[in-house]
This record gives C-alpha cells, sequence and structure tokens, in this order.
C-alpha cells in the first residue's frame, strides 16, 4: 500500500491508515470550512493528506521509487501545511545493507504548525544502505493534528563533499539517576559500515562536579561490520545535584 512516491510505514498497522490522497471539493475541502484548520488541498486539484495519523511512521519512500545513491547529495523538498506544532516530523533513513536488522533514523525534523501553505527543504547525503525519506507521526502529538503535503521532489545536487557515516549509538540509563551514589550507563555503538570499524572509542562527557568510573574513554576495539560494542560507566553524580 502507498501513495506515489511513498509506502505506508507502521503507524496504525494495516487496519487504520489515516492517510489518503485527497481531491478538492471546495469550499467543502478548505480551511475555514467547519472549523477546518487547513486545507485538505494546497496544489491543483489533489494532495496527499494524513488526518490525525496514528503515531509512528506514517509513510517513506523506497530504493525503487526514490532512487539515491551512496556518496551523492539530494535536495528534498515539498510545500506543506500541518494544522499544529509538535505533530510530525520529517525523517531520513537508511536500510542496513543486506536488509539485516531494523532502518535505521539518521534525522528527524520537527514540523511546526503552518495554516498557510509553507515550504520544507533539506539535503540529504545518500549513503549505509538504501537511504529514504518520510512522514513521522509523534507519539505525543495533540489530538486531530493533520498534515498536508504536496509538489514533493528530489533533486540530485552530485557527489557528496563528505560520505555519511554508518552507525548507531544508543543509550541505556536509570530514569533518575540518584546524587552521591554510582549509577550504571551502557553506550552500545552498531558499525553499519561494509568493513570493520578498528580503533572505535566511547566518550562520556559529564557535566561539572560529576564523576564516572573509569574517568576515560573506554576503548572498543575492532568492531565487525554490523557488530556491536558496548561500553558501560559507574556515573556519581554530586550528592546537591538536582534529582
Amino acid at each position: 500500500q502507498g501513495w506515489g512516491p511513498f509506502l505506508k510505514g507502521d503507524a496504525g498497522g494495516t487496519n487504520d491508515p489515516r492517510t489518503h490522497i485527497a481531491q478538492l471539493h471546495a469550499p467543502y475541502t478548505q480551511a475555514g470550512w467547519n472549523g477546518k484548520l487547513v486545507d485538505d488541498v494546497i496544489g491543483g486539484a489533489e494532495s496527499l493528506k494524513s488526518h490525525d495519523e496514528n503515531s509512528g511512521l506514517v509513510y517513506r519512500t523506497a530504493p525503487w521509487t526514490v532512487p539515491m545513491e551512496d556518496g551523492r547529495r539530494y535536495r528534498v523538498e515539498y510545500a506543506y501545511q500541518s494544522s499544529h506544532a509538535g505533530a510530525y516530523e520529517w525523517v531520513t533513513g537508511y536500510d542496513r545493507t543486506g536488509g539485516t536488522g531494523a532502518a535505521v533514523e539518521t534525522r528527524r525534523t520537527p514540523i511546526g504548525q503552518q495554516r498557510t501553505t509553507g515550504h520544507f527543504t533539506e539535503t540529504v547525503t545518500a549513503g549505509c544502505g538504501d537511504t529514504w525519506t518520510g512522514l513521522r507521526k509523534r507519539a505525543d502529538a495533540p489530538d486531530g493534528a493533520d498534515f498536508v503535503l504536496d509538489g514533493f521532489t528530489v533533486t540530485d545536487l552530485g557527489p557528496a563533499p563528505e560520505r555519511a557515516a554508518c552507525g548507531t549509538l544508543a543509550v541505556a540509563a536509570p530514569e533518575t539517576l540518584e546524587p552521591g551514589r554510582p549509577n550504571r550507563v551502557t553506550v552500545t555503538f552498531g558499525n553499519d559500515e561494509a568493513a570493520a570499524a578498528t580503533g572505535a572509542r566511547a566518550v562520556l562527557e559529564l557535566p561539572e562536579g560529576w564523576t564516572a568510573e573509569p574517568a576515560g574513554p573506554v576503548d572498543l576495539g575492532t568492531v565487525a561490520a554490523g557488530g556491536k560494542a558496548t561500553a558501560a560507566w559507574q556515573v556519581t553524580p554530586p550528592v546537591d545535584a538536582a534529582h
């Protein structure tokens, strides 16, 4: 299931899609009618509308709909309206080489309230696998938030001056770190490069007055392609640190 260059994401599963191609039937489909905050259609006779979507990835491109070649830069742009701030994000990511593991999101750009037609533009460096871009609905979005997109284009800008970094870093720590006592904090580095990463190190930066054991960087050694390595610290906030 999809719409033009976009495939349906995981938002709403398979049974509750709230995104559709809206058709112009003015004035009923446009802002101001019966309390509508944004237009259903913002260009021509049709636009892609996400109405009060479920949280998660709403839609995304795929390599067979919008091919992006590793090592090249692309300009992604479109016209849009957004009924509420803090509801949707434009995301960029890649599917790991070989199709193993979950997709990696490398950037999320918050979309603010835009009740007249605005223009979005962003530059993407392709790499690390099959690069894609799309729309995500935040879990804490206000009720009734709509997003309307039109004029979606992707322009090849040529070779990128720097190659994309292919890896992930996940942090695990208690929700609250207890002052004056050690708290275990771990980071896990995932290597999505096609070759092993050598000389990898994990560095923990702390606020003034905080301490960690070990005190310096942790050597991760050589991390194989597709592999992971974990570093751990015991972090002690000062006794007068705010909870």
